[in-house]
This record gives structure tokens, sequence and C-alpha cells, in this order.
């Protein structure tokens, strides 16, 4: 489990129903719970679920001005805001592939006449091989399923924002167990905190006090030289995200401050080693999230990207040199 301040768990299963006796009779007040009222959306609602409940959290403008503008609303008319949300629709739609939009209409397609015959054993079939996602967090000292198929929101018992995860373990242990084992196809996401942020602030205040500690080695002995390391920066360096507005915001303790202003030149040196040790390692975690960043945005970006037309060219040359026949046949042996 990462090591940051894991905000919420989304779970990945086969649908099936749950008992509706042991949900809340209605939202309670400070908690956001949307449904699902769109086909398709479980990701986007479990994530706006636990999002729109983290205390403290800077939601941005669009997310913060929705959320305001819905908290006095229904669970069922939050989830139709969300469908009327182009904020959400679009950022969700982009993730969404030729193939995945002809999918979902066959499946709209496929719903509606199994609707019109009647013929209620084949929805049934449909709706257990359907895959749901759900949301799992500590709210008010509450551990909360929130279920967007679900009307209301379900506490699942008192907790702790230190224990929650273990208050969690057995209810996702017995939701698995409960199927066959040949259904063992769950996920289980983590929504943390980004340690990018932190970590750039807490590279602002080392390079703050590097300044102030090479200040004062100046004051004592303005004939030395500042302290030069070997790869030890001493200002804004925008390959780590770094400004001088950063720099000059960095907040130091008045007592810390007080020690470096006081202490021997000596105690001064070490003061100035070990902090730029603790620089190295802030910079090479700093590089490591920046490319996890990296990584994160080129895996969206091949999601996003339609392979149908290059698999229909690829198709269509394999069939002008008669290649087609017998690769089927390969395939049926």
């Amino acid at each position: 489990m990462s090591s940051n301040p894991v905000y919420g768990l989304i779970f990945l299963f086969r649908w099936r129903e749950d008992n509706d006796g042991k949900q809340e009779a209605t939202c309670p007040d400070g908690l956001w719970f949307a449904n699902q009222t769109a086909n398709n959306a479980c990701a986007s609602v479990a994530l706006l679920n636990i999002v729109n409940n983290i205390p403290g959290i800077d939601l941005g403008e669009n997310l913060r001005s929705f959320k305001e503008f819905t908290m006095p609303f229904t669970p069922a008319l939050r989830g139709d805001a969300i469908n009327n949300f182009e904020f959400v629709k679009r950022i969700h739609n982009s993730y969404a592939r030729k193939m995945d939009i002809l999918n979902s209409d066959l499946q709209l397609k496929t719903e509606a006449t199994t609707r019109k015959k009647g013929t209620k054993g084949q929805a049934a079939e449909e709706s257990d091989a359907t895959f749901h996602f759900i949301a799992f967090m500590p709210v008010m000292g509450q551990l909360w399923k929130f279920d967007g198929l679900e009307r209301q929101p379900r506490a699942l018992g008192e907790c702790s924002e230190d224990d929650w995860l273990e208050l969690v373990k057995p209810n996702l242990l017995d939701r698995m167990a409960a199927y066959e084992e040949e259904e063992i196809e769950f996920s289980i996401l983590g929504l943390v905190r980004d340690p990018l942020p932190d970590l750039i602030h807490d590279l602002a205040v080392n390079v703050r006090t590097l300044e102030i500690l090479n200040e004062r080695a100046t004051a004592l002995c303005p004939s030395s030289d500042t302290l030069a390391l070997d790869e030890i920066i001493l200002g804004p360096d925008p390959s780590l995200s770094l400004t001088r507005e950063d720099i000059d915001a960095a907040v130091i303790p008045q007592v810390t401050l007080d020690d470096y202003q006081t202490c021997s030149d000596e105690k001064l040196r070490e003061y100035q080693q070990m902090i730029s040790r603790v620089q190295r390692g802030l910079r090479a975690r700093i590089r490591e999230e920046q490319q996890s960043h990296r990584s994160d945005d080129e895996y969206a970006a091949g999601r996003r990207f339609d392979y149908g037309p290059a698999v229909r060219t690829w198709l269509r040359r394999l069939a002008q040199k008669q290649q087609l026949q017998e690769l089927s046949a390969l395939v049926a042996y």
C-alpha cells in the first residue's frame, strides 16, 4: 500500500445485486453521494463519490462549483447532474475509442430489445456479466460504501483515518469469496494524494534553508565562497518545477532560523552538508514522480488512440493478398 494518504478505494467486480435493507434511509447531511443514472459511468461516479467527500482537498473551480451546487440535491438528482456536467463528460468520453462507443450502442440496443421482448432471464444473465465499480472511504468517523446503483450510501462501521483500511479488508474478502473460483475477476484501485506538490514544497524549503546558511557563512567570513557542491541547486530549477516564488514562500520555523544565526562556523558547515544530502534525496524522488506522471500521460494518450483504422487497413491488405483464409484455417486448427 502506498505511503501517501489513501483517500478511498475503488473495487471492480462482476455486479450482483446486494441487500437493500442495509442502506441508509436517506443520505446523511454533509455526505455527498450520487446515483449512477447513465450507462458506463460507474467509474466516474465512484471517483466523484470519493473526491467530493475528502475534507480540505483543492477540487479546482469546476468540481468545487459543481459540489456546492449539487450538495442540496438527492443522490438521484446528483446523478442526473453528473450526466449534464460537461466538464466531467468531456474527460470521461475522451477515453472512449470508437469501438467502445459502438459496443456501448450495441449494448443499449440489446437491452432495449430484451425489455421489449420481456425476456427477463436473458436480462438477468447479462446483468450478472456486467462489471461495476464501487467506492469505499472513511467519512465523518464511519467507513462508507458508495455504490451508484444503490439508492443510498451504506455505513459499514465506525473507523478512523488510521484504521479504516483494516475495516474494509474483510468486507472486500467476503465479497470476493462469494464468487466461484472461475469468476475471480477483481481489481482494487487506491485514490491517493499526489506526492509531487509536497516534494516540490520540501525542496523549496530546502533551497531556502541553504540560501540562509550561505548568507550566514558569508557574514561570518566575507572572503569565503558560497557553498558549492556538485549537483546541489541553490535557486529555481525549471526541470524540477521549482520556481522563485516557491522558494520565497517557503516557511522555516523561527527557532531554526535563530539556531542558524547563532551557531558556530563548524556547526554551520555541518548543517550545510546535512541539508545538501537531504536535497539529493528530494531531487531523486521528484524525478521519479515526474517520470511516473509522464508514464501515466503516455498510457492515457495510448488509451485514447483509436487503432481501428490501422486494424481495418491491415485486414484489407491481408484480404488483398488472400491471406485471411489461411489465417482463419490456422485459428480454427
